[in-house]
């Protein structure tokens, strides 16, 4: 009986002992576990934190680093936080993507980058080169921002039954030089060459391709630019999201408004956005046209760019009824001729950013943002074309936001700003 207790007390002795070592074990592995934890948020915050110190710095020392090029830099000075930079031309931004590494870990992130804005005071609101002729004026008018005319000034005219002659004159004006600013070539070139590629064509029944939204996908998440190549034979690509790709194209291209389209370049001789689409940081560059159907929204920075070859014939970018379009909208030709580019703007449009034209601009619609342009024209049903002409003009250079980032279009030397994160 007393070696049954005894065996009892032992085995009870046991149970209780092997009990409290797994609680302790327990106990042990959760403290463990979330010291892991813990130390794998702190190492992750502080790699998110060193990304955003390189980020920083790329846009301090910018005109110190070299493009297409992987920069490794230690952030300080103790061989412990270290950073892989690389700034690439992306359309008429800079995409920079910064790595940081730290106790066999890394995080990276990438963002678009363009010039800081200049002070309000400073903003151009228009600017219309001097070519001899004046500019008519009509209408009530809404200009905020520096205004620079043709040396001929301005003449008031009458039409559509709206004579508000008075209140141009409340403007403060300067003289135009005979060109418009002279552009930054370093990025201006290398989007001429890639144009090399795309090849004329004409306008021809079911000539255009379609980029239809199937089934997959093409995201590209690495440093090197994703290419698709068309041909007249080409299929369509059927996918449904592009982000962060440049699709080249030697024939006219139709953006379906169920694609969605993300930090994507494109490189086409004609380019239709479809109705309703929206984009975000959206880069169309086109010989030949682009159109931009009823309610399409492309979101900032987005850029729509003409690139006129010397035989074109009035190449042009057409918005359509409710369109807003937050960036950049351009056209580059060598030489103001006969036939020149034109930019095409409806009266329910928004453009929030900037345009630049050197061919013409046939203005209405309302501007957050400035016009450059050689020659602005108006048209209307009941007065016809009206070269030179302003109607009703609403530009506000200084409702742009102080973190707004211009594009490397324009040849001036400032801090960089973030344009987007990607």
């Amino acid at each position: 009986m007393k070696l049954l207790i005894r065996s009892s007390v032992l085995f009870i002795s046991l149970t209780i002992c092997l009990v409290i070592t797994s609680l302790i074990t327990f106990i042990f592995l959760i403290t463990v576990y979330n010291n892991s934890i813990l130390l794998s948020n702190f190492s992750n915050k502080k790699l998110h934190a060193n990304c955003l110190a390189g980020i920083d710095y790329v846009l301090n020392e910018y005109e110190s680093l070299e493009l297409n090029k992987i920069h490794l830099i230690d952030l300080y000075g103790q061989q412990e936080d270290s950073i892989a930079c690389i700034i690439k031309p992306w359309g008429i931004y800079d995409m920079v993507q910064v790595s940081s590494f730290h106790n066999g870990q890394s995080v990276s992130k990438g963002c678009l980058i363009g010039n800081k804005i200049e002070a309000p005071a400073s903003r151009v609101a228009l600017y219309i080169a001097d070519k001899g002729s004046p500019v008519l004026v009509s209408g009530s008018y809404d200009i905020k921002g520096n205004v620079f005319l043709p040396e001929t000034g301005v003449k008031y005219v009458s039409q559509n039954s709206e004579n508000y002659m008075e209140v141009w004159n409340k403007i403060s004006k300067n003289k135009s030089e005979k060109e418009l600013p002279e552009l930054n070539h370093k990025i201006l070139d290398p989007l001429l060459h890639k144009m090399e590629h795309v090849g004329s064509f004409t306008y021809e029944q079911n000539s255009f391709k379609m980029l239809y939204a199937q089934s997959d996908s093409i995201v590209n998440t690495s440093l090197d630019t994703l290419v698709y190549v068309t041909n007249n034979q080409a299929n369509s690509i059927d996918v449904r999201k592009y982000k962060n790709v440049t699709l080249v194209s030697t024939v006219p291209l139709v953006l379906q408004a169920a694609s969605v389209f993300e930090n994507v370049i494109i490189f086409a001789p004609a380019v239709t956005v479809s109705k309703g689409l929206k984009a975000k940081a959206l880069q169309i560059f086109c010989t030949d046209s682009i159109l931009l159907e009823e309610q399409v929204e492309l979101s900032y920075p987005s850029v729509l760019g003409i690139l006129k070859k010397d035989d074109a014939f009035n190449p042009f970018i057409r918005l359509k009824e409710n369109v807003q379009v937050a960036g950049c909208i351009f056209s580059i030709q060598k030489q103001f001729q006969q036939f020149n580019a034109i930019i095409y703007l409806n009266e329910s449009s928004t453009v929030i950013g900037d345009i630049f034209s050197q061919g013409i601009l046939e203005y209405k619609g309302k501007i957050i943002g400035s016009i450059y342009t050689n020659e602005c024209n108006y048209f209307s049903y009941q007065s016809g074309y009206n070269k030179n002409t302003l109607m009703n003009p609403r530009i506000d250079a200084l409702k742009l936001p102080s973190m707004y980032a211009v594009h490397n279009l324009n040849k001036i030397k400032s801090r960089k700003e973030i344009a987007r994160w990607f």
